[in-house]
């Protein structure tokens, strides 16, 4: 199942084409046809076994669905704007150029291992994933070295990044498994980064990491512990950071949004933390200067009250508040 994961995302399938949806219903699958429109709705998922999880399906009908779908035969060439084609969006310049990688015969990749750099990145690899490396794997680490250009060093430090961020959602004990599809996209973004030389790669990765770290502390402070965030959360946490928020104020924000909208509504959270942005506010005691915060509890925000009037609550949550400051 493992190989089929990576073949559907080598081949470009996640483009919708009329052929892969015809494939798709002939099979008189169901289960198939969930699964690739879950694929064509979250293009940007490397973890593809994240899609039998919502989908509640057992490894043998989740296989089964996949190996109907790595069998489709997608038009990676068709007009974009031909009625052909279900989703309109063309590939970008990096997945047609991930599309078409080369593979490597088994002589071929034999010849490269005497490479000392390509086999240095090929232990590298195996250290990583802790076993040996499948033809495949090694034809796109090859593919990346030999026709994109991206130095080993550079290769081996995106499989131990991945690893790493692999391993924070492994349970203890379990093998850590790695999408090479995942390290193609990784290895492409830092490539368009100009991330070229270890020196480069070890900063990107302090930045990456650094990124993490914030992501993680907004996840806790938005009670998303159990579960690995979405891409559309990680967007929308990313554009609050973007704003230049203390952590308290981001609490704040989502205290006020869960009181006035009964949950998390990611929007309206953008929008309090926008205008506040928008006046000037960094934290919470900004806040309560600009926008005239009442003892008894009742708090306006950008001219919305909150109607909220039990002092001991709001006690209780300024005092959260500042804890959170410390943090």
């Amino acid at each position: 199942m493992y190989e089929l994961q990576n073949t559907i995302f080598a081949r470009g399938i996640l483009t919708l084409s009329k052929e892969t949806a015809d494939h798709v219903l002939r099979s008189k699958n169901p289960e198939a046809a969930q699964v690739l429109l879950w694929l064509a709705l979250h293009p940007d998922e490397t973890d593809i076994n994240r899609c039998a999880q919502e989908l509640s399906l057992e490894e043998n009908r989740f296989a089964a669905a996949l190996a109907i779908i790595s069998h489709a035969q997608p038009a990676l060439h068709a007009d974009p704007k031909s009625s052909e084609t279900i989703c309109t969006e063309p590939p970008s310049d990096q997945q047609r150029f991930v599309q078409t990688l080369p593979e490597y015969s088994g002589e071929e990749l034999a010849q490269a291992l005497a490479d000392e750099h390509f086999s240095f990145l090929c232990r590298e690899a195996e250290r990583c994933i802790a076993r040996p490396l499948r033809r495949h794997e090694c034809s796109t680490l090859l593919a990346l070295y030999e026709d994109v250009g991206i130095a080993c060093e550079v290769l081996a430090l995106v499989l131990t990044y991945i690893a790493r961020r692999t391993q924070e959602h492994t349970p203890e004990g379990t093998a850590v498994r790695i999408s090479f599809a995942q390290v193609r996209n990784e290895a492409m973004r830092w490539y368009e980064n100009g991330i070229d030389t270890t020196e480069k790669a070890e900063i990107y990765i302090k930045k990456l990491d650094q990124q993490q770290h914030l992501h993680n502390r907004v996840l806790k402070i938005l009670g998303i512990t159990q579960r690995r965030p979405s891409p559309t959360e990680l967007r929308y946490i990313d554009n609050f950071l973007s704003l230049d928020p203390s952590l308290s104020l981001i609490a704040r924000a989502y205290d006020i949004t869960v009181v006035k909208k009964g949950s998390l509504v990611w929007p309206y959270m953008r929008s309090i933390l926008v205008k506040w942005h928008e006046k000037g506010y960094k934290t919470v005691a900004d806040v309560e200067q600009g926008e005239s915060w009442s003892h008894c509890g009742t708090s306006v925000t950008a001219g919305t009250q909150t109607g909220v009037q039990d002092t001991q609550y709001e006690d209780q949550v300024l005092e959260f508040l500042k804890n959170n400051e410390k943090v």
